[in-house]
């Protein structure tokens, strides 16, 4: 037994007896160990090939783990990706219980340690069920070196990894049979390590060719990494029965579908379980493009992958056809021990071995020259076959070869070239689909007629305005029944019309040269001018005779500008020196206009080389000029307004790519327009990557599409993006316009004015309470300051009506003392008065009659601030204001400035109240206390207000975003996010000032509010 080596086709040395007899015994104490413990814990590793990388592995094999686990609750099972080189390790190591991988590792596997297949996979990819695959060679299109195998020779080649089926061993031998040595024929061999490795490295051409496995093309298109329009393959062998059926790109034979098999020491009752559960999981539809789902069915038949294993000499056949006394010994050791226990042991042996080795020597004599008996004739076969080929694709004529259907078989190049469409691509269609009805009715009775008369079929046919001679003829099996046909057509459209055109040529050149609207001309060899046509009067006002009779006047016509370029090339067409060209010039008339003319010339030669002279055609293009000029002009004004437009303006034709934009959207793309032209927008421009499918909606059902996005600019500012898809109609034209439009600020203004709105509304039901609560409170107030008075000695009366009843008012007084009944009433009265002073406070911010700019003292309408923000607590927020040390350090000169009242101490307020929130949050040591310092300064004609707190501070982070509409720091439910937001659009939106912020994690916040004090004039 040999081992495998790095080499992926040359075996290892043969291991010492006893050395493996010494690990076997290990091998098999360890899967005993193993067994047993596994089998107490039910816990199942289940090993799988990642032949693309391991996220790709747990999404192809993660749902059959988590059915397992459904399934058969009573075990646990987990998924281990093993790349290539781990799986011969990890199954040696019983790193794994149960393997899932291609079947020429399983074959290997269960050759050198036991394993059993439980099941074969069956898939479900990109809607198309299959139980086998194959591997397909694939090269970049536009290659016209690459038709077949054999033209791989010299090449760069590819494959996914060395042990790989799929994306090595198939392809391997087709290219064997094919009659080449890919470790000698090609220029490069090497193994990327991956499949989809192996296509990048074609693509970006590091490779000239590369093989993976199936449906592996077809599984990057729909994952959106390649275009596969930049590949082609080539075609599966003939031997294959499914070429034309499999439902992906196939290049070689099929083989079954991975297995799932169970490593030697897991038991047969756990093994029955999982194979069971396996055979009924469903196999479910994909949910999605471009997903695979699998299902199980019972094991397959693998002798096609061992005949695939034997043939290129792969473990565990890498000896195959090598003799060895150690397959003598185990292929005849009954007899072997039977000559020993005779008595003749050793010498009887030496004899059967020598006898068998002959005869298997002369076995594989007569085998290896049937091989090359065989090979020879196959090489004979494809050179016949190569040197037919060449001359048919040598012909002009256009050759298939049909079956009795109309099928076709083959083909050569001139027939397909006529169909734009490759070899490979027709191959296996019905011819009379690639023609026109009535040219198809016409090839279909012909063929018709050779099979019912088993005659050659002659005639001609008609298509798309060209003429063909047709020959069908029949070829005929051993019976002498037509098997098929080969069908011949010629292009002899150029013979046909050649005998109309010789009859029309002199009547429609004379017509054509005499009513032309360019000024058609014949110059000589000696200057002179053999033709002249009519409209040469209309362009330069003078007639053809004149030319005649004076060759100098077009010299003198010539305008100055252009004289010499134009004399210097008349000269050169004169010597016969002259080649085909064109170019523009100008003339002026007799009357002084200029024209434009455009002119063409080229030498004219008889066939013996002759040289004849110049013609030349001038046309006038004076009004071309003047338009280009103005369209000129028109571009450069309408790019002028296009790039000063502070929208993002991107043009897009049909298929999305970039064929205009403007300055603002190569600043947003960070790059100039010369870049980004004829590219996917989406590639240039990122911020509408995601709305490349609304574009492509928006141009094919021609109507507008709108969308607003919230996105994150740096520094993690949230900013909000108008983005219009205005498709083109009319006019043939297919594309759109698209315009991005910055609305941060309009959306802004949106939630502020309904958060305004529900702030108005909250107000107006505020002083409605406030007016209902004043009523009751009057009476609170009255009946206590009532109270008191009945009570007071102070009063003549309370001290009558006491004596009338008989009661010493001194003692009343003692009792209502001692019992503190006075200090309570004094109590009521002191808190009604302080609550008809909040209610007073809150209808004089409520009131709209208050909204007007008036001159105010920022001192007193920061006090009134306070007051109210004092009447502000919130038990489950955990603040009051009142328990917050207030600290004024006011400008002396208390600066005054023109200020609507309500909204200054709306913008105070919610700053004191930040900070309050935030003061709550933070743990004070005694003597410090949470203290909140309001500060104002003049600074000529403005005044700076600072409010400093000395709670947690904010990090960097946070400060850039404090002041955005919705953005909060607090937990869901206890704040909008507006506060602040609200607070800069007054200060930004209705002064022209500014807010800054100062802070530090842990040493508080400053928030500095400028505001310019106005002038008398802005009171309103």
């Amino acid at each position: 037994m040999s081992q495998r080596c790095g080499h992926p086709h040359r075996p290892c040395r043969l291991v010492g007896a006893g050395r493996i007899a010494a690990l076997a015994c290990l091998t098999l104490a360890a899967a005993w160990l193993l067994t047993a413990g596994r089998a107490l814990a039910a816990e199942f590793k289940i090993g799988a090939l990642a032949n693309r990388d391991d996220a790709i592995c747990r999404e192809q094999w993660g749902p059959t783990v988590d059915y397992l686990r459904t399934a058969l609750p009573g075990h646990s099972f987990s998924l281990v990706p093993l790349p290539f080189d781990r799986i011969i390790a990890a199954v040696a190591a019983s790193e794994v219980d149960f393997i899932i991988l291609n079947p020429s590792f399983y074959i290997e596997l269960e050759t050198r340690f036991g394993t059993t297949r439980l099941a074969s996979s069956r898939n479900n990819i990109l809607g198309k069920e299959t139980s086998s695959y194959g591997g397909v060679v694939f090269f970049k299109a536009g290659r016209s070196d690459i038709q077949q195998l054999t033209d791989l020779r010299g090449k760069r080649f590819v494959a996914a990894d060395a042990y790989s089926l799929g994306g090595w061993h198939a392809a391997w031998l087709e290219l064997q049979k094919a009659g080449i040595n890919p470790f000698k024929d090609f220029a490069s061999m090497r193994f990327s390590g991956s499949h989809d490795a192996a296509v990048r490295a074609v693509l970006d051409g590091l490779a000239d060719a590369g093989t993976v496995r199936t449906d592996t093309l077809e599984r990057m298109q729909a994952e959106g990494k390649i275009d596969l329009s930049l590949l082609r393959t080539l075609p599966c062998p003939e031997a294959e029965p499914a070429c034309g059926v499999f439902p992906f790109l196939l290049s070689t034979r099929l083989y079954p579908e991975w297995p799932l098999a169970k490593l030697a020491h897991v038991p047969d009752d756990a093994a029955r379980e999982v194979a069971a559960a396996l055979l009924t999981m469903p196999l479910h539809p994909a949910r999605e493009a471009g997903e695979t789902t699998r299902a199980w069915n019972v094991p397959a038949g693998y002798e096609p992958v061992r005949d695939l294993l034997r043939a290129l000499r792969l473990p565990p056949f890498q000896d195959y056809g090598r003799i060895t006394v150690a397959d003598v010994f185990r292929n005849y050791w009954p007899i072997i021990v039977l000559i020993a226990v005779s008595g003749a042991g050793g010498l009887l042996t030496l004899i059967v071995v020598s006898v068998l080795n002959v005869k298997l020597k002369k076995s594989r004599q007569e085998l290896q020259r049937e091989l090359d008996a065989r090979a020879a004739a196959e090489k004979r076969i494809r050179e016949r076959e190569a040197r037919i080929r060449s001359l048919l694709n040598a012909t002009t004529d256009s050759v298939f070869l049909l079956d009795r259907a109309g099928v076709i078989l083959d083909l050569n190049e001139v027939a397909a070239k006529r169909r734009n469409l490759s070899p490979a691509e027709l191959a296996g269609k019905i011819l009379y689909d690639t023609l026109p009805p009535q040219a198809a009715d016409a090839r279909r009775a012909a063929v018709e007629a050779v099979l019912r008369t088993g005659e050659a079929a002659f005639g001609e046919e008609e298509r798309h305005g060209r003429f063909y001679n047709l020959r069908i003829w029949p070829i005929f099996d051993d019976h002498g029944e037509v098997a098929q046909l080969a069908s011949y057509s010629r292009d002899v459209t150029d013979y046909k019309l050649s005998e109309q055109s010789a009859r029309e040529n002199e009547e429609k050149y004379r017509t054509v040269a005499d009513f032309t609207y360019d000024w058609e001309y014949w110059l000589g060899p000696d200057g002179r001018y053999r033709f002249v046509s009519p409209a040469c009067k209309e362009i330069t006002g003078h007639e053809a005779a004149e030319f005649f009779e004076d060759p100098e006047l077009l010299h003198r016509l010539l305008h100055p500008e252009d004289r010499g370029k134009m004399l210097d090339h008349l000269k050169q067409a004169i010597a016969g020196a002259g080649q085909e060209c064109e170019m523009d010039f100008r003339i002026v008339r007799p009357d002084g206009e200029i024209r434009w003319i455009a002119h063409k010339c080229r030498p004219i030669r008889r066939d013996d080389g002759t040289f004849l002279g110049q013609r030349g055609s001038n046309r006038d293009i004076t009004a071309r000029k003047q338009i280009e000029a103005e369209v000129a002009d028109l571009k450069n004004l309408m790019q002028n307004i296009f790039d000063s437009m502070p929208s993002i303006l991107v043009g897009v034709d049909g298929q999305g790519r970039v064929t205009h934009w403007n300055s603002p959207a190569a600043a947003a793309a960070g790059m100039p327009f010369s870049q980004a032209k004829d590219r996917p927008v989406g590639d240039v421009l990122p911020l509408i990557r995601d709305e490349c499918v609304n574009i492509d909606a928006a141009i094919r059902d021609l109507r507008v599409y709108k969308v607003t996005k919230r996105i994150m600019n740096e520094g993690s500012e949230a900013a909000h993006q108008e983005i219009t898809i205005y498709p083109l109609a009319g006019g043939g034209a297919s594309g759109a316009v698209i315009r991005i439009d910055d609305v941060t600020e309009r959306a802004r203004l949106e939630e502020m004015m309904i958060q305004s709105e529900k702030m108005m509304s909250i107000g107006g039901l505020a002083a409605g309470m406030a007016h209902e609560i004043n009523n009751p409170l009057g009476i609170i107030l009255q009946a206590a300051q009532n109270a008191m008075r009945r009570i007071s000695p102070a009063l003549v009366s309370n001290l009558q009506t006491a004596s009338d009843l008989g009661v010493d008012f001194a003692h009343v007084t003692a009792y209502l003392e001692r019992r503190k009944i006075t200090e309570y009433l004094a109590d009521i009265n002191e808190a009604g008065l302080r609550a008809s002073k909040i209610v007073q406070s809150m209808l004089n911010f409520s009131r709209r009659s208050q909204s007007r700019r008036a001159l105010h003292g920022l001192a007193a309408l920061l006090d009134k601030t306070v007051e109210l923000a004092r009447s502000d607590y919130d038990l489950k927020k955990n603040y009051d204001i009142k328990k917050i040390k207030i600290v004024t350090d006011y400008d002396p000169g208390d600066p005054k400035g023109y200020f609507v009242e309500t909204e200054i101490e709306q913008v105070f307020l919610n700053i004191i109240k930040n900070a309050a929130q935030a003061m709550a949050a933070k743990t004070y040591p005694p003597p410090e206390e949470p203290t909140v310092t309001l500060r104002t300064r003049r600074d000529g004609e403005r005044v700076l207000i600072d409010v400093e707190d000395n709670g947690p501070g904010m990090d960097e982070a946070t400060g850039k975003r404090v002041l955005e509409p919705f953005f909060t720091t607090k937990a869901t439910g206890r704040g909008t996010g507006l506060g602040l937001s609200v607070t800069y659009f007054i200060v930004t939106n209705n002064y022209g000032g500014e807010i800054h912020i100062a802070s530090e994690p842990g040493r508080g916040a400053r928030f500095r509010v400028v505001l310019p004090l106005g002038k008398a004039g802005d009171a309103i």
